[in-house]
């Protein structure tokens, strides 16, 4: 399992993402998000050849006359090009003097994730996007018709003098007209009125509308303006100059006098959601995308996670990929068409041999499709994102945070329901077929079955129970266990007392007892209104979320307001005169603080004030706002813990990246909170000696030597049985051989939930002690009680509350150090929501005058976060921070390094988060080697 190529796993807490009970900040602070557990997709903007080069949700795609692909990197807001070769550059625009371009910027931001592009026969590129622009093949910038303002009515006109509603979609007929597919919007109000029409953008910039009324919506065949249109999108044109464009479902066909019908699918309306292959308006479309067209006459349609082909007489086939069931995992795989598999298709192009190219956005890749089907990945690079259980970074999610425990323990539905320690352990509970949304403080989980029952699951998945409702049968009956009629239930969320609530068509508040009854709290199937009172007269607007606290109270997110909901059932509507009584409710600890999204940020609050405020509209006392200082975004808060950080799962570059996120108070101070070794131990003089130092007063910790319970993580080659001494100097302070002997179970375990450790078996030979100890040096000797070598974990956990002033400062491990799995890791947590710096050093010659035989000879540092090497060191003195290097050791209180030496060093400043740190030999040499991790104190 390990190898030196690659970071080896080490167990340590995420204490770092923890602050201290009922510390709550000041306005002033905010919130910074950091990675919890799994790791982001490979996306970004780099060039290359083939997967070196990284794209981030790319969309339109278009062909040159000779054979380059150009791409729409629609997050990352470039416009690419792929060679022949597989060579990804970005295209680079100058402007002319009438242009709207900024000269500032060589690369120039030219697309958005909704933009149309194609490209003529002489090579000018043509972008819609505000209106039309066009690339000359020189480079040169120049706009054509409408923008740069969208949104606005369309107007048609000449050049700047037009106008356009919507990000628009372009093609070329063969005339040279650059036809565009204008979804305009303009209307009013939630409900959007998207309308109207197919219109021609002649090479003067003269702008006429083909087909539609603008205005005017719907899937209406006709000619010119009697044609509708609901949502045109994408659109390519054949080599007679019809064109066909994706509309609300379905594919429609232009002619150019303006002809409009129907080709294949029927709108989306309800009734006819999903994918079915057939003629005509026998087939469906689950979200068409991007469409393209053959010398034949053959159209290529992006598909929710398929390719579909439309013959020319309209008969709809899936080509490519499969869709996806209700908890299907979008993965992209090459393969043979159906066995292929794509995440999130978007744009597609079909060059003269009949090959198709695909833009996919869920995996940052380009796609090839040859003529006989075979799909490959031609460009970009995609982590498939699944169900893996793992540590840190090493796990992959499929779902959304939904439950946080009191323990501090994370739950993510999916495929399978998985469990994140607070350490960043993942592992999988149980799986499941059915969405899970809800969680019990019993450990029970909630979901609906087949959206007509309600389903309960024991916290290991079983047993499973029908709790509510009867299958196959829908309704909005109250009513016990099967006797209720459930229809198609949404958000869930328990309470204190062990009640579910659910949310039905997202006006509908019910709540299951204990017991089983089912009784309606308000709304009315639909009945759109935001009406306080009792139940029987409160309506709902647009339910998007519910949280509940211990007493029975319930708290909804409706149409941007929150209402609460009292036991009772009688609904009031916070109060919209402050800042704090409209928003968005993001979650509930276990501690009933309500975190609500508003304008100024996150406020906090109790919710026994908030159920105080919410009738009275006065801004309650205490109130505390945060602000979000992320460089992530897309990150959908969920849960919330004891110590008021926030979960919630998003990603770097779009919502399809489902990594696990927390969200740490800044005003929390950086510390040092878990120091751990990794490496081989035996008796005497090659026991581990794991050395650390306490400051600022008295402080718990939790020290564990960790032998046999490493197998189960894959250790090979663990030690037995493991002996721990706690020593300060000459003095002992305790020895454990055995955990949880001599009744020392109970106090460990406790502190090793507190602090979020994962868990040693009963019985095991693992040892561990939990002392309060004053500030002072300590040493924790592991070793061999039985005899034998073998590999070990010596940890050192700070058990005490975040905010505590006494501090972990340094930790110091020797060891000796071997190659492949037998090399030394040292493994540390930042806590807080600040950086921190540290030194770190690997001592190996500089040894030799302190009497220690046998030290490495040439040691070499690597310092990795998660998977991601971020900084290694050969030789001191070669580094970037050689000059502060002496000055740092001597402020914190290392002894000197010898000039020259071959002892490595680093001086680090590190985000909040879980850091390894692997000491090796170069060239496979061996030896006992110091491997020290020391807290820089900030300047004065």
């Amino acid at each position: 399992m390990f190898s030196v190529s690659r970071p080896l796993p080490l167990f340590v807490s995420l204490l770092a993402l923890a602050c201290s009970d009922g510390m709550v900040a000041q306005a002033e602070s905010s919130y910074t998000f950091f990675p919890l557990a799994g790791a982001p997709l490979s996306a970004g903007d780099a060039d290359g050849v083939g997967s070196q080069a990284r794209f981030n949700r790319p969309g339109s795609l278009a062909l040159d006359g000779a054979g380059n692909l150009f791409v729409a990197d629609g997050n990352n807001g470039l416009l690419r090009k792929i060679d022949k070769a597989g060579l990804v550059t970005t295209v680079v625009a100058t402007t002319n003097p009438n242009g709207s371009l900024d000269p500032a910027h060589a690369v120039t931001r030219l697309t958005s994730p909704y933009m149309g592009l194609t490209v003529a026969a002489d090579g000018t590129i043509y972008l819609g996007g505000a209106g039309v622009a066009k690339i000359s093949p020189a480079g040169v910038y120049a706009p054509l018709a409408g923008g740069p303002t969208s949104f606005v009515k369309p107007v048609d006109g000449v050049g700047a003098a037009a106008a356009f509603s919507a990000f628009t979609w372009v093609a070329l007929d063969r005339a040279g007209n650059v036809i565009v597919s204008d979804g305009t919007d303009f209307g009013s109000g939630i409900l959007r009125r998207v309308s109207n029409a197919i219109r021609k953008a002649a090479p003067d910039g003269t702008v006429t509308t083909l087909a539609g009324v603008i205005g005017t919506s719907g899937i209406v065949d006709g000619t010119g303006a009697s044609a509708r249109f609901s949502s045109p999108g994408p659109l390519t044109i054949d080599a007679s100059g019809n064109i066909f464009v994706i509309d609300g479902g379905t594919i429609r066909k232009v002619t150019p006098d303006g002809v409009v019908t129907t080709l294949a699918g029927v709108p989306n309306i309800t009734g006819h959601p999903g994918i079915a292959d057939g003629q005509g308006s026998e087939a469906r479309f689950q979200g068409p995308g991007g469409i393209a067209i053959d010398q034949s006459g053959t159209l290529y349609v992006t598909d929710g996670a398929t390719i579909r082909q439309i013959s020319p007489g309209g008969f709809v086939t899936t080509w490519a990929g499969a869709s996806l069931a209700e908890n299907g995992i979008p993965i992209t795989r090459d393969g043979m068409r159906g066995e292929a598999r794509f995440n999130g298709p978007t744009g597609i192009a079909v060059d003269a041999t009949g090959t198709v190219y695909v833009a996919e956005a869920g995996g940052n890749v380009i796609r090839k499709i040859s003529p006989d089907g075979f799909v490959s990945t031609i460009a970009g690079a995609t982590t498939n994102r699944g169900a893996s259980d793992g540590f840190a970074a090493a796990a992959t999610f499929d779902g959304e945070v939904f439950a946080v425990d009191a323990d501090r323990n994370v739950y993510v539905n999916g495929s399978a329901v998985r469990k994140i320690t607070p350490a960043g352990v993942v592992t999988t509970l149980f799986t499941t077929d059915i969405p899970i949304r809800a969680r019990d403080h019993a450990g029970n989980f909630f979901g609906a079955g087949n959206n007509n029952t309600i389903v309960r699951f024991g916290p290991t998945g079983a047993p499973r129970t029908v709790v509510a409702g009867t299958e196959g049968q829908f309704g909005a009956v109250d009513g016990i266990g099967s006797a209720a009629r459930i229809n198609n239930p949404l958000f869930m969320t328990a309470d204190g007392p062990g009640n579910l609530y659910f949310v039905e068509a997202r006006i509908i508040l019910r709540r299951m007892s204990p017991n089983g009854l089912v009784t309606t709290l308000g709304g009315k199937v639909y009945e759109f209104a935001m009406i306080d009172g009792p139940s029987a007269v409160a309506r709902f607007r647009g339910i998007l979320g519910i949280v509940a606290d211990r007493t029975g109270t319930a708290f909804v997110n409706d149409a941007g307001v929150t209402r609460q909901v009292s036991p009772d059932g009688t609904v009031t509507t916070w109060s919209s005169t402050t800042n704090f009584g409209s928003g968005v409710i993001l979650a509930i600890d276990a501690n009933d603080r309500l975190y609500v999204s508003t304008n100024l940020g996150i406020c906090v609050c109790s919710s026994e004030v908030a159920r105080t405020f919410g009738p009275s509209g006065a801004e309650p006392p205490g109130l505390q706002f945060y602000h979000i200082a992320s460089y992530l975004y897309n990150v959908e808060v969920s849960g919330a813990d004891i110590a008021g950080n926030l979960y919630g799962v998003g990603g770097r570059s779009g919502p399809g990246e489902r990594d696990v996120f927390v969200g740490v108070p800044d005003a929390m101070p950086a510390k040092l909170v878990n120091l751990s070794c990794r490496a081989g131990a035996g008796t005497d003089s090659e026991a581990m000696v794991v050395g650390f130092v306490v400051t600022g007063g008295s402080k718990g910790v939790l020290t564990r030597g960790v032998g046999p319970t490493l197998t189960s993580f894959g250790v090979a080659g663990a030690l037995s049985a493991v002996q721990l001494k706690l020593t300060s100097g000459d003095q002992p302070l305790g020895t454990n051989a055995g955990w949880d002997r001599a009744g020392n179970g109970p106090l460990i375990q406790a502190a090793t939930n507190r602090v979020g450790a994962f868990a040693l078996p009963n019985g095991s030979l693992d040892a561990a002690l939990a002392p309060t100890l004053d500030a002072g040096v300590y040493a924790a000797e592991l070793s061999a009680p039985t005899g034998g070598f073998g590999v070990a974990l010596g940890e050192i956990y700070d058990a005490d509350a975040l905010g505590a002033t006494s501090r972990l400062v340094n930790v110091s491990a020797r060891a000796p150090v071997g190659t492949g799995s037998a090399i030394s890791i040292v493994g540390f947590v930042v806590a807080g929501g600040a950086s921190e710096t540290v030194l770190i050093r690997c001592v190996g010659p500089g040894l030799t005058k302190y009497g220690v035989h046998g030290a490495l000879q040439k040691p070499q540092l690597r310092v990795y976060a998660g998977s991601t090497l971020i900084a290694s060191n050969t030789g001191w003195e070669t580094g970037a921070s050689t000059a502060q290097l002496p000055v740092t050791a001597a402020q914190v209180g290392a002894f000197p390094l010898v000039k020259d030496s071959a002892d490595s060093a680093l001086l680090l400043t590190l985000r909040p988060g879980v850091y390894s740190v692997q000491a090796s030999g170069v060239d496979d040499s061996t030896g006992v080697a110091l491997l020290e991790v020391y807290e820089v104190p900030p300047a004065q």
